[in-house]
């Protein structure tokens, strides 16, 4: 009820393979981010542990710092986006102000 169907000479919402792209790459970039640093603090925390014989507690202390610095990684690519974004639409905005 009250949804419009498209007749074919409107514009589709699907997204350009450009934009697809950037799109899984801005994923593929976030994946990494959220992972290594945990990964190879817990291994080298759990490697410290069997040389130290201090179980569990290095690979706790990797962890824990792992997901500290992932944390940190995702927003710096999070505040980088963002400041794309912000000058992508001052540019354009500056553009169609200067053509009329």
């Amino acid at each position: 009820m009250g949804q419009k169907r498209s007749t074919g000479s409107e514009s589709s919402n699907v997204p350009s393979a450009a934009t697809t792209l950037a799109i899984l790459g801005t994923l593929a970039n976030t994946t990494w981010r959220m992972f290594a640093p945990v990964l190879i603090l817990l291994v080298a925390g759990m490697v410290a542990d069997d040389r130290y014989q201090t179980e569990p507690l290095w690979s706790l202390v990797g962890t824990i710092g792992g997901f500290a610095i992932a944390i940190w990684l995702v927003y710096r690519q999070y505040t980088a986006l963002t400041r794309q974004d912000n000058a992508a639409k001052q540019d354009t905005n500056k553009h169609s102000t200067e053509t009329t």
